[in-house]
């Protein structure tokens, strides 16, 4: 677990939208962690957590057909996000409403939550292979949102195309991305 949540929290340093919810890098270093410690922890529980074999990169997937949370697992969700602090907290809930809002329901579909790598590692591939990855242990529709144009057009070189533009909290732009199984 520790080395997914460096992973994560090493590359998506700098990413436009989790840049948007921490506002600066002292507080992204700071609790970040805590946020994809949160997000791994969701993951573990349906086995969907992918780690490149030189530790250098990580991804977070919800497989299709996975059941949604208990309401004591998202008690425990719930309680571990407010970790982030009080003053992110408003941000990430409005960030998560917004995805959980613009995200497909109407066909089952795995979801890829999560790719973070190193930044020493990224245009290497490791990013691709650990989608790939995921695909083939769960073929069928996928879905992901992107939070950039490079990692937009990563995706859509995999298949994923994508369904237009949503704003968390009319500010931080997320792109909706959808691959056909």
């Amino acid at each position: 677990m520790d080395d997914v949540v460096r992973i994560l929290t090493e590359g998506f340093e700098g990413d436009p939208l989790l840049s948007w919810i921490y506002e600066d890098r002292q507080k992204y270093r700071k609790l970040s962690p805590d946020f994809f410690r949160a997000m791994a922890t969701l993951s573990l529980s349906e086995g969907t957590v992918y780690i490149a074999a030189g530790r250098e990169g990580a991804l977070l997937s919800i497989p299709s057909g996975a059941a949604e949370m208990t309401p004591g697992e998202l008690q425990i969700f719930k309680e571990e996000i407010q970790l982030v602090g009080q003053e992110c907290s408003e941000r990430l809930w409005g960030f998560l409403a917004a995805a959980h809002d613009n995200h497909p329901g109407e066909t089952d579909h795995s979801y890829i939550t999560y790719i973070g790598v190193l930044p020493g590692h990224r245009g290497k591939g490791v990013g691709s292979a650990l989608v790939r990855e995921c695909l083939k242990e769960n073929p069928g529709p996928a879905y992901l949102e992107s939070t950039s144009e490079h990692n937009r057009r990563l995706y859509e070189r995999l298949g994923f195309r994508a369904m237009g533009e949503f704003k968390a909290l009319g500010e931080a732009p997320l792109c909706p991305m959808w691959r056909n199984g």
